[in-house]
């Protein structure tokens, strides 16, 4: 982004204002927000280690800044500024998905349809949910709990007309 700013002869310290005022990302699952000072920090560093902020050094990694969290993804958010065509600038970063966020408030803007990793959490606590019917069902036949349609055959069987006749019963 910074290259991509670059191109449009923006540097210094009007660079460094604009990204720390108007520049903001959002994790797309728990919607927790990282400003433009510390996307800066994070980009600046070589190493995660170099940070003094856990949840940058996590950042840093790839994760997302809240712990327990499990997204990897994050929108970039820009507020408008005069000497910026965010257009251009979203246009220039390849392979990423950049929005310009209008002076709507959040309830206003678009959100995503769906986040990947809320999709995949949905798919583990239905592997889960499902497994616990299985094995549900595992116990009831072990304690001799039948299914409908399936009945278990008998050892023994007696023919009913070799068993005699008690008179009075």
């Amino acid at each position: 982004m910074v290259n991509a700013l670059g191109e449009t002869e923006i540097g210094g310290s009007l660079l460094h204002e604009i990204i720390s005022k108007n520049v903001r990302a959002e994790c797309v699952l728990c919607r927790i927000e990282v400003k433009g000072e510390d996307l800066s920090a994070v980009a600046l560093s070589t190493r995660a280690e170099d940070l003094a902020d856990p949840r940058l050094a996590r950042l840093k990694h790839g994760y997302c800044c809240r712990r327990s969290c499990d997204s990897y993804y994050y929108r970039l958010l820009f507020a408008p500024h005069p000497a910026v065509n965010w257009d251009k600038v979203a246009g220039k970063l390849a392979g990423t998905k950049a929005e310009v966020s209008s002076g709507k408030s959040e309830a206003e803007q678009d959100r995503p349809k769906k986040a990947p990793a809320s999709r995949a959490f949905a798919i583990r606590i239905a592997a889960g949910v499902g497994l616990v019917l299985v094995l549900l069902l595992c116990r009831h036949l072990w304690l001799g709990g039948s299914l409908p349609g399936l009945k278990r055959q008998s050892k023994y069987s007696v023919d009913p007309a070799s068993l005699s006749v008690v008179p009075g019963r």
